[in-house]
């Protein structure tokens, strides 16, 4: 599509846009773009600022992806597309290069991690939003408490669950079917990004011992590329002719799938390691917490991250010995915790396949308004 196109397009009333930054959002939309694909008969526009976005391998006649990229453009267009809902997972609506357009009815927001809304995201993250489709009760709690200490526009907060998990939890079954599972010879080492990264206190020392004795992976969250640049170019340099020491992608799911345990710090990634295995195994390595709203505390709501850690896994420090010494207790430890991951996903995750009609529904509803 031309430049000219894309500005006939924006003035185009449309009923079911999707927004997304990047080829990384797509498992977050996934599901739920097929869902409309397969129980509708409506017509989907997803515009992305991603030229390589995995939504282009998806052939469907109802489903149009339009490449948009980056800078004055992207802003144009997200200021005056013309939609009955805009349904997107980049917060921070109306912030930025993402204006609110007069011509979108509603703004529907997707999670992209389950973690306390009011921790990993900025403080007005969401509160331009209609809508948001919400991962479990701690997310309408957070949502509500907020509205109500600020006193904001009450939104409308839908059952949604996190059907990510569904989709990495089908690709973990199918590859353990051809003996391709977890083994705890592999670790995978994914830290969060920001200047609180644990990339910016580990001690190598222990990088280095864990290559002699285990394959590690390395997965760096695409943030880190940009705020953590020096201590991740330090780390794969120091490691890269280690044949037991692997950069893998962000968006590669088989790291996830065939590491026996998991060393993170803050990432929302410990969530879907533990939910995914049958006996996970976490390491949490004990660095500030990642606020990237400073103001969290005000809410007066303990966050899932904090509540959960110690549970799910070891805290254990960034010196060599001791993360050295945390790898030696858990890989002899059968059954870390006696916390059951099964029963915490009931209890903290709305269940995607019984929230999907009443979000379908919320859908066709808004896009027969006028």
């Amino acid at each position: 599509m031309n430049f000219f196109k894309k500005l006939l397009f924006i003035r185009k009333k449309k009923e079911i846009v999707f927004f997304s930054e990047g080829k990384y959002q797509w498992k977050f939309f996934q599901k739920f773009v097929c869902d409309i694909l397969s129980k509708t008969e409506k017509k989907v526009f997803f515009i992305t600022s991603d030229k390589d976005d995995h939504a282009f391998n998806l052939n469907h006649k109802n489903l149009e992806v339009i490449y948009i990229g980056k800078g004055f453009l992207r802003m144009v267009f997200l200021s005056f597309i013309h939609s009955k809902i805009l349904i997107t997972s980049t917060p921070d609506l109306g912030a930025s290069y993402f204006k609110k357009s007069p011509f979108v009815n509603k703004y529907i927001y997707i999670p992209h991690s389950i973690g306390s809304t009011h921790l990993t995201y900025k403080e007005k993250a969401f509160d331009n939003f209609e809508t948001i489709f919400c991962v479990g009760e701690n997310h309408i709690k957070e949502i509500q408490e907020r509205e109500k200490k600020f006193n904001l526009k009450k939104k409308e907060l839908i059952k949604f669950g996190y059907p990510y998990l569904k989709i990495l939890r089908e690709e973990y079954q199918s590859k353990a079917n051809k003996n391709n599972n977890s083994n705890d010879s592999c670790i995978l080492y994914a830290p969060s990004w920001g200047k609180d990264s644990s990339l910016e206190y580990i001690d190598l020392s222990s990088i280095e011992f864990l290559t002699q004795n285990y394959k590690v992976l390395f997965k760096p969250h695409p943030m880190s590329f940009k705020k953590n640049k020096k201590s991740l170019e330090k780390m794969t340099k120091k490691f890269e002719i280690h044949n037991n020491f692997e950069l893998v992608n962000s968006s590669d799911n088989q790291s996830l799938f065939s590491s026996g345990l998991l060393i993170t710090d803050w990432s929302g990634i410990s969530f879907e390691f533990f939910f995914l295995k049958d006996k996970p195994k976490i390491i949490f390595l004990d660095t500030p917490i990642r606020a990237i709203n400073d103001k969290y505390k005000e809410l007066g709501i303990i966050t899932l991250e904090e509540k959960f850690r110690s549970k799910m896994g070891l805290v254990c420090g960034t010196g060599s010995e001791q993360i050295i010494n945390a790898v030696k207790t858990i890989m002899k430890t059968e059954n870390l915790t006696d916390f059951d991951n099964k029963g915490v996903e009931k209890k903290i995750l709305f269940a995607y396949n019984d929230s999907l009609s009443d979000c379908l529904k919320i859908v066709m509803q808004d896009i027969k308004t006028k």
